[in-house]
């Protein structure tokens, strides 16, 4: 557990999240929502690491801070991650920038997980779920006028570094402002047997919400996001990051009609530009070869959407929305010995277009049945115009046009520059409140996804495991999916239980189809590529809260997944085990000095259902306890103490990548261990 992740003040505890806002009270099973509340503790870097802590969601790591989240089992670009309207895609070809990771956790108003059954309105893709993130600003009816703000300094003895944020939010009557700046500087750590993990990082963000209501009935609302990283070291990957440069702008205009039978009509736009810059200066292969490889990513999104009430108890929501994706990358090698220079356009000029409409209906069927039923039809394009150009594979070899190699590794119906399709998705979902304490629900629907432009044209380039390249014979792939639950509340606790099947067709997976030497050692080295196969998944989730009275509680969670290739007959790849999380807290109602105090701990079992052709290796299993502590001790002014992996245990995530090459302490083909023992600190005051 990283310093990221350490801290949870009481709004912070994820067995007691706030209900998500959706537009009617149905909640999809497995959905989950972190208010701005719960978002704004300093040791929270980004999204990605922050959606961790609820059940069922995992991260897989390439760097100590690059979460880019797994949603029961699936991850990749399975996971859409929206800001708003607006799909958000990292400008890495290696993966180093999930964008969940690129927008910082203090800048939002809410943070939406969404597992299973996605409301149709939320867009195209999904097939992992979603990680929806809203930056409007909109304070309470009964708000004063006036601003307040938080500055926040945390120190984090494990990586010898700090963070640091501050935020404003206030208004008056028809002006809602947010505003928020950060920065972080963390070193490498040591894990608990000494060895030190490359973990550099330095981050500076920015962002500001506006939300105006011109007349009654009318609001018209935009965000501007900005990040920066610098020096990001990842030891599962060839480079690392020197710099990266994220905008993220995003605005909408919103009308509640005082009468006729149209609720809400909203017009939503959105767009991002990422600038990425990676290279190997820090890696033991520079004095042999010199690599660099910047690449850009944008992304452009538009929605209308208008809700109709047909009766009393009936709503159609019905729009269209639609995405645009840009897509470059070229990596420059000069070999030092002879002075050569190769240049690969690796993302060959790609992108992507998708247009989509969809209709969903809500039905209050009596005073304790809930029904929401939707679909949507899109139209995917997806093209790379680079595709004619040169690159070269293997010494000696001489360059040909990426097409080939498509063909080459894939057959000759991938050599193609442009591919198209039109998908289906759609899901029905019913809620019974079987009284005011028990609540029941259960759905089954199909989402569809695209095939990403890295898994379509990825042109060739060294990845864990070997070399990439795409394919552009591709199927989409579509998720069958069916999740039953409940949730109960008493007086002594709460619990939330959910089950979940889903079958696969045409899974996007990645696999070895072919060996050969391609950097002239002598030695065959593995290509890789995307194949269709079938997969099922299936599992179980329980969250709940025991009050124990007097201020005392129990947290506890159990997230549980298993995936198989059912096309092959083995285990799919990055799958997480078995986990779960317990605590005792202690909270002190206090109107002087209110303070906090909790003794926990998080455990994986072992993992050995495992692709080993992926390649993938068993982990085995551990228990990690914490203390941690916190006390308003004057007016405005917060202190949090904590002790992490408090038995200072040897371990590693089943998810971490193994190091790729020789760095700090570790060997290529290593796990990647967690810290060892560590403290940290926080400071909040409020003005």
């Amino acid at each position: 557990m990283t310093a990221a992740t350490a801290g949870l003040s009481p709004a912070q505890d994820p067995a007691a999240l706030d209900p998500i806002d959706v537009k009617a009270p149905l909640q999809a099973p497995g959905e989950r929502s972190l208010t701005a509340a719960a978002m704004d503790n300093p040791l929270t870097l980004s999204v990605a690491e922050a959606v961790k802590s609820l059940p069922g969601v995992t991260a897989v790591h390439r760097g100590a801070n690059a979460a880019e989240p797994v949603i029961r089992g699936l991850g990749w670009e399975r996971v859409q991650t929206q800001l708003g309207c607006l799909p958000l895609y990292g400008a890495c070809p290696s993966r180093m920038d999930p964008p969940a990771s690129y927008v910082s956790a203090h800048a939002l108003q809410s943070v939406s997980v969404v597992k299973a059954l996605p409301s149709v309105t939320l867009g195209p893709g999904g097939t992992g779920g979603r990680v929806i993130m809203d930056p409007a600003v909109q304070r309470g009816p009964d708000a004063e006028p006036g601003m307040e703000g938080t500055a926040a300094f945390t120190w984090d003895d494990g990586r010898d570094g700090y963070s640091a944020s501050v935020k404003a939010e206030g208004g008056d009557e028809n002006l809602d402002i947010r505003a928020e700046a950060g920065t972080a500087d963390l070193d490498d750590y040591e894990s608990a047997d000494g060895k030190t993990v490359p973990a550099g990082l330095e981050e500076y963000t920015g962002s500001l919400s506006l939300g105006w209501d011109p007349v009654e009935g009318q609001r018209v609302y935009g965000s501007v996001l900005y990040k920066r990283e610098e020096n990001v070291d990842f030891p599962s990957l060839p480079m690392d990051i020197r710099e990266s440069t994220a905008w993220m702008a995003l605005g909408g205009y919103r009308i509640l009609p005082a009468e006729g039978s149209v609720e809400r009509m909203e017009l939503s736009l959105g767009l991002a530009d990422i600038d990425h810059l990676m290279d190997n200066a820090d890696k033991p292969n520079r004095g042999i070869m010199e690599a660099e490889t910047p690449s850009t990513a944008k992304s452009y999104a538009g929605k209308a959407e208008a809700d109709w009430r047909i009766s009393e108890q009936s709503v159609l929501t019905i729009g269209t929305d639609a995405e645009r994706m840009e897509r470059d990358a070229t990596r420059t090698r000069r070999m030092v010995a002879s002075g050569m220079t190769f240049r690969d356009h690796i993302w060959p000029d790609v992108t992507r277009d998708i247009v989509g409409a969809f209709a969903e209906w809500k039905q209050d069927a009596g005073d304790s049945i809930t029904l929401r039923i939707g679909g949507r039809v899109d139209y995917a394009q997806s093209e790379a115009a680079g595709a004619d150009d040169l690159i070269a594979v293997g010494m000696g070899s001489p360059p040909a046009p990426i097409l080939d190699q498509y063909a080459r590794f894939n057959g000759e119906n991938a050599a193609v520059d442009e591919v198209d399709e039109t998908l289906f998705s759609g899901n029905v979902l019913v809620e019974w409140a079987a009284s005011e304490r028990v609540r029941y629900y259960a759905g089954a629907g199909r989402v569809s996804r695209y095939p990403a432009v890295t898994e379509q044209f990825f042109a060739f380039a060294p990845a864990p495991g070997g070399y990439l390249v795409g394919n552009p014979a591709l199927d989409p792939e579509t998720k069958l999916e069916a999740a039953v639950g409940t949730v109960m509340t008493h007086e002594k606790g709460s619990i939330d239980i959910s089950l979940f099947a889903a079958q696969v067709d045409d899974y996007i997976y990645q696999t070895s189809v072919a060996r050969m030497d391609v950097n002239g050692d002598g030695a065959p080295d593995n290509i890789r590529s995307f194949r269709n196969v079938d997969a099922e998944l299936y599992g179980a989730e329980a969250e709940g809260k025991l009050l124990l009275g007097e201020g005392w509680s129990v947290p506890a969670s159990l997230a549980f997944v298993a995936g198989r290739n059912t096309t092959d007959g083995r285990d799919l790849p990055e799958i997480p085990p078995l986990s779960g999380e317990i605590a005792l807290r202690f909270d002190a109602d206090s109107e002087t000095r209110p303070w906090w105090c909790e003794a926990g701990m998080r455990f994986a079992a072992r993992q050995d259902k495992i692709d080993e052709t992926f390649p993938e290796d068993e982990t085995g299993a551990f228990e990690v306890y914490h203390l941690r502590a916190g006390v308003e001790i004057v007016r405005g002014l917060e202190l949090e103490v904590g002790v992490e992996n408090l038995l200072d245990e040897e371990y590693n995530e089943h998810l971490t990548r193994e190091a790729l090459l020789a760095s700090g302490d570790l060997a290529p083909g290593d796990e990647v261990p967690q810290p060892g023992r560590y403290v940290y600190a926080t400071a909040k005051v409020m003005f």
